[in-house]
């Protein structure tokens, strides 16, 4: 038996597989991605203790970039999937992909910042209640983090793609 996936793909952006909403959105989010890049660089968690209200809106930010991300690599994969033979759809994932790796290289610098931080303060950001949702996800990454940072690329997707599907925003 055969069956015919059928994908409303116009609600999500209209105009089919080069829609100019999907492409505004790739270029949003890598602008999104260069402002995250500057505020991470800004955040220091030691000072950031013991509300930790500057990673918080960090996280709430970098769930925000990521959700972008995932929704528009469902967009253009299932274009891709309804119409494999479209050389115009494997340019923009590779747009996309780029973009990604630019957030990968975030996720890893995040686990380092994560790592550097003393048993006690990191302690402390775990008994913070907006926190004790995403305690294990944290407690991961920070574990992760100076084996990611040293890594090899792929060792790095892996990694990268296990958190991908695990949020990591606190209750606000």
């Amino acid at each position: 038996m055969k069956y015919q996936q059928t994908w409303d793909l116009e609600s999500i952006f209209p105009g089919g597989y080069d829609s100019p909403a999907a492409n505004d959105r790739l270029s949003a989010l890598a602008k999104q991605i260069n402002a995250l890049t500057i505020s991470q660089a800004e955040l220091d968690l030691v000072e950031d203790a013991p509300a930790f209200t500057g990673l918080q809106a960090y996280l709430t930010a970098r769930n925000a970039i990521a959700d972008g991300l995932k929704e528009l690599d469902v967009f253009w994969s299932a274009h891709l999937s309804a119409d494999f033979n479209n050389p115009a759809i494997p340019p923009k994932l590779a747009q996309l992909t780029t973009v990604k790796t630019n957030f990968d290289d975030l996720e890893v610098k995040f686990g380092k910042q994560l790592a550097d931080l003393s048993e006690d303060d990191f302690k402390q950001l775990l008994s913070q209640s907006d926190f004790e949702e995403i305690s294990f996800n944290l407690s991961e990454i920070r574990q992760q983090g100076p084996r990611t940072a040293g890594s090899s690329h792929r060792e790095h997707d892996q990694q990268i793609v296990h958190r991908w599907f695990f949020r990591l925003e606190p209750s606000l």
